[in-house]
Formats: structure tokens, sequence, C-alpha cells
């Protein structure tokens, strides 16, 4: 059964709208990705194109309060993007090593086993847009870009709770939010329950990532380094 989330912020969580300040402010505040139009997945395996559930709570959540004792969690985000190079650093293929500043390499993981998968949807998507005036209106704009996962679970779920609360067809799929790994591009998160409304209906392809034009663009790049040692 999943637990409800309080609509007051709790006091340890610093800026975290309610889950009714979240609906008065992104209503109007809607784009839509056209039915068909491709969008982008980084995959660590075949399995995780399209997961049939999260193994990990990642950035939205879950947050660990909501799940179960069997381990089953009340809801999931499917993480994609209109551009392949997003997807690429938002799953972390491409990391920054501290001891060396200005400078990158790729997850040998990655270049072994990463996909770079292309997804279509059946339909159009309704996503809510924290890109845009809405994240600033809710003063949360900076906190979406935090490495504080925790206050982006607990805002993952006034999200999902919110989007549970509105009816028909104008519900949201998921939304809209900046990336915080590519500065100035967008990513979505689609909710489980709308992923799970298409799935039958979902056509994906996917080549490995080390065959990507990203990974050539990236792996010539001057700045790029070898791994750290382990």
């Amino acid at each position: 059964m999943q637990k409800n989330i309080p609509l007051d912020p709790p006091d340890d969580f610093g800026a975290m709208p309610s889950v009714g300040q979240i609906i008065t402010g992104l209503t109007g505040e809607t784009v839509l990705i056209t039915g068909g139009e491709p969008l982008h997945r980084a995959a660590w395996s075949r399995d995780s194109v399209l997961p049939a559930h999260a193994s990990r709570p990642y950035r939205f959540g879950p947050p660990e309060a909501l799940r179960a004792a069997d381990g089953t969690v009340p809801f999931w985000w499917l993480y994609l993007a209109p551009i392949a190079d997003v997807t690429v650093w938002e799953a972390r293929f491409c990391l920054n090593d501290v001891t060396r500043p200005g400078t990158f390499y790729i997850d040998p993981a990655a270049e072994r086993d990463g996909l770079i998968a292309t997804l279509s949807f059946p339909r159009d998507l309704r996503l809510w847009n924290l890109n845009g005036e809405a994240s600033s209106r809710l003063g949360i704009y900076d906190h979406l870009s935090s490495p504080d996962y925790d206050w982006c679970q607990e805002f993952g779920a006034r999200m999902h709770e919110a989007i549970l609360q509105i009816d028909g067809q104008s519900r949201p799929d998921g939304f809209l939010y900046p990336s915080r790994r590519l500065r100035g591009s967008a990513a979505i998160a689609l909710t489980s329950e709308a992923v799970e409304s298409m799935r039958a209906q979902v056509s994906s392809q996917h080549q490995r990532f080390a065959d990507h034009l990203v990974y050539e663009r990236l792996r010539d790049h001057p700045l790029r380094v070898p791994p750290p040692l382990s």
C-alpha cells in the first residue's frame, strides 16, 4: 500500500514545497512531447532500457522511508532526455576526477557495457515543466541541481503525490527538469504509472555506447584523461 506524503514540508528539508504548492505552481506549466518523437536513455544493460522496476532509487527517489519491508517501492521514475548527450552525463558514463581538475574520463564499465537507447512512445507525453519560471517561483531551482539526494528524493515523492492528484487527461506523465550534469539541457522523469500504461506499445532500439557518435566525440576530446587507478 502506498504511504501518504504529508502536505506540510518536514522541518529538516529546507525550501521543500508542499504537494498543494507544487500543484498550484505547476498548473499551466506543461510541455508536450509529441507521440513517436525519439527520446534517449543511457542504460547499463538491456534489461534496464525499459525496466520492470527500479533497482535503485536514483535522483528523485522514492526515499527509503517509502520502501516496504520486502524491498518494493510504491513508484519509480524512468529517466530520459531529448538528446543523447544528456543521458551520457546524467547516467555518469562520463565522470570527473577531483584530483585532475579541468578534465573528464569515461567510465570503463560504460565503455564495456553501456548502451544508448532510443525510445518512442505511442502517445503525446504531458510533462510538468521545472525548467522555467515555475521552479523559481517555488524557490527550488538551486535545490534541483543540488548533490543532496535526500532533498531531491523527498521532492520526487511530493511530485509523484501531486501528479496522482490530477485527474483525467490533465494528469502529467512526469516532469521536465534541468540536467545537473549538463548545464542548460533538459532531462525527463516519467512516472512508473505512465510507463506501465504504455509499456506494450513503446518502441525501443539501442546500440553500444562505445559505438555511438557521442562516445566517438568524447573519446577524442583533448580534455579526456584515462580513468583513475582503482
